[in-house]
């Protein structure tokens, strides 16, 4: 399935995203991803000495902390970098880029957003040579409390909710003694016809 480049430009076009279809291809052609920490090892490939890289993914527990994460109102790529960290020690942009599959600026609004819930650590290492330092993050606190901050809010929300449909209620049962006349009168004025 998915193996001519026309079958996936009539999904393209039918509104699918890039990440959907492969999903997809994986899916439907029996194909295992293999969820590995990133490694780096040094290889020759016909004299050039290459690096080879192992990415680790998110796998269906990671997926299934994001839908819930999503579920209670979290961003998807907030949730995602969320689900990705509760595992990891520590990551730079560049693995949580390409673990979580997030472009960049969508990983920096995404802990952009997990700081401004302080929520994360950031830290910046010289990369050796010149080049802007590169961000290291990690979690300011652990999984289990930012699972019980998320509880709290999700009861402070129930709660307000509730107070809000008692008072309609409340409203409910006052009675405008003017619609109760005016109704009164067009029942009496349909008596007379």
């Amino acid at each position: 399935m998915l193996e001519t480049p026309e079958q996936r430009i009539i999904l393209l076009k039918a509104g699918f995203s890039g990440k959907e279809i492969e999903r997809l291809y994986i899916e439907y052609n029996n194909f295992k991803i293999v969820y590995l920490p990133i490694l780096y090892e040094r290889s020759e490939f016909k004299g050039v000495n290459m690096k080879n890289l192992n990415i680790k993914q998110l796998d269906e527990k990671d997926k299934e902390i994001t839908d819930a994460l999503i579920s209670l109102g979290m961003n998807r790529n907030v949730a995602m970098t969320l689900a990705y960290m509760q595992n990891a020690n520590s990551a730079t942009s560049l693995e949580l880029k390409r673990s979580v599959r997030l472009r960049q600026p969508e990983v920096s609004i995404a802990m952009r957003q997990l700081k401004e819930r302080d929520w994360i650590n950031e830290r910046e290492e010289k990369k050796p040579g010149k080049g802007r330092p590169y961000k290291i993050y990690s979690l300011k606190v652990g999984f289990a409390d930012i699972i019980a901050r998320l509880e709290s809010q999700q009861k402070k929300t129930v709660e307000e909710t509730q107070v809000k449909i008692d008072r309609l209620k409340e409203m409910g049962k006052m009675t405008n003694p003017h619609l109760i006349n005016s109704s009164t009168i067009s029942l009496n004025s349909l008596d007379m016809l």
